[in-house]
């Protein structure tokens, strides 16, 4: 079997032949450190130089999918300026061509319409916006004078015009043909993006400002969602123009122990679009997971049952909460006593297993918040062989870190997990 087949059959809650894995990103520091350490060891087999990236660490790490390419479309934004600035004068924002000496307050409008005004010594202090506009005019929702209206039409004057294309029918081809001989050349499967939009308006109004529409001015939460619209649905259909096989929407929109809004408003203002694209995906034939780190079970019924999604990834273990009822499995034979950080991720799995296993795919769950970076090898060894023991059984599963390969995890810990998931990686099903 192919890395493909393996993730085919996972998705079709079939065993493969072994469970196969993911990984999200390796940081750049800790990329650099295993290059300096390592790089001279590399063998043909770890190489994997594909068109798309070079994927030679996440493969020595011993993951065979991994995401970071997203398929090409355009994105129309007419009208666009040159990146401007703006000083306070008196009682007004005013622009400027360059900022003034000795000026320790300013603001930038990029030519996207992202606005981020800096203190003096580099602090955003509000109207940090990732291609999308905060609340406005004038900053803090809070502020008398201001309207939604106002903000819609801030929104639509930057934003309304940007329109989402697909590109050229060559272009799919080759990105299909591309994706093949990365399948069959190095026998792993880069994983595509598509567009997530919730984090970016969450991140785009801020906190506060995020629960005031959601409750109070709904229209303005509304608006922006429908800012997203074209280009949500471009990165969708381009999607499926190249026929790739699996999709991934990250769109972070938990905290640890909660979700930034309630399952009501998620599925009034964002799984609608999300629904959309899921439907354009699996038309033409592919599967699409989600990942949002934090504890994310409240929007699983909406996910299921109404976005269609196949998959969650990330089920980060430290995050997550268990139900009235849910025991403590017995120790494994031939374990001693555990501690209960390094139980979680195993616990976390079989309880998703138990619950939603005929109906989601389970992409995870090494810990990388307390596992990783603080236990012993030999302990995450035996985590490891602890996940894949509670995923593998009837398919419907592959093994991932909860999130990023962080700084922070030695390097003796990230090879313990390599050998303890190739060792035992065939042997639950």
């Amino acid at each position: 079997m192919t890395v493909l087949d393996r993730w085919n059959a996972s998705f079709n809650h079939e065993e493969p032949e072994y469970v196969s894995s993911f990984v999200q990103v390796i940081m750049k520091q800790k990329q650099m450190e295993i290059d300096d350490q390592y790089g001279d060891q590399f063998t043909e087999e770890d190489f994997c130089f594909t068109p798309f990236k070079d994927f030679t660490l996440q493969k020595w790490c011993g993951f065979e999918a991994s995401w970071g390419v997203s398929v090409p479309y355009k994105v129309l934004h007419p009208d666009v300026t040159p990146t401007k600035y703006l000083v306070h004068d008196g009682d007004d924002w005013v622009h400027v061509d360059a900022i003034p000496a000795g000026v320790d307050r300013y603001r930038i409008e990029a030519h996207d319409g992202r606005i981020s005004e800096v203190m003096g010594d580099g602090r955003d202090i509000n109207f940090w916006v990732d291609g999308n506009l905060y609340a406005g005019p004038g900053g803090m929702i809070d502020q008398p004078e201001w309207d939604a209206g106002a903000t819609m039409d801030l929104w639509s004057e930057r934003l309304g015009n940007r329109k989402g294309e697909l590109l050229e029918e060559a272009v799919y081809d080759k990105v299909a043909r591309d994706f093949e001989r990365t399948i069959e050349e190095h026998d792993f499967m880069p994983i595509f993006g598509l567009h997530g939009f919730a984090e970016s308006v969450r991140e785009s109004f801020g906190l506060k400002a995020f629960a005031r529409f959601l409750r109070k001015d709904t229209q303005v939460m509304a608006h922006a969602v429908k800012m997203h619209e074209s280009i949500a649905l471009a990165s969708a259909r381009a999607g499926a123009k190249a026929g790739i096989p699996f999709f991934v929407i990250a769109d972070d929109i938990a905290f640890k122990h909660g979700v930034f809004c309630s399952p009501a408003h998620y599925r009034k203002f964002f799984a609608p679009l999300y629904k959309k694209m899921a439907d354009i995906v699996h038309k033409a034939g592919s599967k699409i997971f989600f990942h949002s780190d934090g504890y994310t079970e409240p929007y699983w019924d909406t996910w299921i049952n109404y976005c269609k999604f196949d998959g969650q990834e990330s089920l980060e273990p430290a995050a997550w909460m268990f139900p009235p009822g849910f025991e403590d499995d017995p120790v494994l034979p031939g374990t001693a006593s555990r501690n209960p950080d390094l139980q979680k991720p195993g616990k976390v799995i079989r309880y998703l297993k138990e619950s939603y296993g005929d109906k989601f795919i389970l992409l995870g769950n090494m810990d990388m918040s307390t596992v990783m970076p603080l236990a012993s090898p030999a302990e995450v060894a035996w985590v490891t062989k602890d996940i894949l023991a509670s995923g593998a059984p009837g398919g419907g599963f592959v093994f991932a870190c909860c999130t990023d390969i962080t700084d922070a995890t030695p390097m003796k810990n990230i090879i313990a997990m390599r050998e303890s998931y190739r060792k035992h990686r065939g042997e639950f099903q």
